[in-house]
């Protein structure tokens, strides 16, 4: 029992480590009150310490609706094909570290494995990414759609932005600070799906103006704090998440 991942939660706790010194809160204890800094300064500080417990990674499954054609194992990927393959992977590699990995499945029958570690439970994890079905959320629902998540979780969404009910959800998180990741799962070769009696001219016109208003959401993550990358296989998130994890210590500039 203990701190048993290779990424440290990043919420503040009652941990050994150091963390960071702030000046003194109601509610702190006393044991924290740094003397040096307290005595230079003239006014109480405390130091803080990061939470003993490893990362939580929170997998985010956009499963409602599929774009693209899928070819199987050895053809072409659609939008579903590419995000299941991605977290997978993604679960593969935090499970191994140690780190705790929860999935979430956004689409009408809303799957969910919680927080958990070890062989099993990737087993458990690529299970239920196996027998995804992609499925539209009632009106109501999609209109207050959240994607819980704790303080420190790095999230990971895997989807193709086509959807606003998810775009919203997304961006609510990085409003809230979490590390935010999302991982744009739309084939650079994806064509609409023209419906029978549909006429072609219009189902092309429709599929562009989505197409734009994608770019605008996936730009909109962007300036908020949520990097957008497309899905090239293993190594596709080793940078990004690289420069969130030094975020924390890197200056910030605030607003005049």
């Amino acid at each position: 029992v203990g701190l048993v991942g290779a990424h440290r939660s990043r919420r503040l706790g009652a941990g050994t480590a150091f963390a960071d010194i702030r000046p003194f809160r109601l509610g702190d204890r006393l044991r924290r009150i740094s003397w040096r800094v307290s005595v230079r300064t003239q006014e109480l500080h405390v130091t803080t310490s990061p939470a003993e417990q490893d990362s939580g990674v929170l997998l985010v499954v956009d499963a409602l609706g599929d774009h693209g054609r899928s070819g199987g194992l050895e053809g072409r990927a659609s939008s579903l094909d590419l995000s299941v393959r991605a977290a997978s992977a993604l679960a593969e590699h935090h499970i191994r570290t140690g780190d705790r990995v929860a999935l979430r499945v956004v689409s009408f029958d809303g799957s969910m494995v919680r927080y958990g570690a070890g062989a099993r439970h990737l087993r458990i994890i690529q299970d239920t990414l196996a027998g995804l079905r992609t499925g539209e959320l009632p009106e109501a629902v999609a209109d207050r759609l959240q994607l819980p998540a704790a303080a420190g979780t790095v999230v990971f969404v895997l989807s193709p932005m086509l959807s606003a009910a998810i775009g919203t959800a997304t961006a609510t998180l990085a409003l809230r600070g979490l590390p935010v990741v999302v991982i744009d799962t739309l084939p650079e070769n994806a064509d609409p799906h023209v419906p029978q009696g549909v006429d072609p001219v219009v189902a092309g016109l429709a599929w562009r103006m989505r197409r734009i208003e994608r770019e605008r959401v996936l730009s909109g993550l962007a300036a908020i704090g949520a990097p957008v990358i497309p899905w090239r296989g293993p190594g596709t998130v080793d940078d990004v998440v690289s420069r969130l994890a030094r975020r924390p210590s890197s200056p910030q500039v605030g607003a005049r």
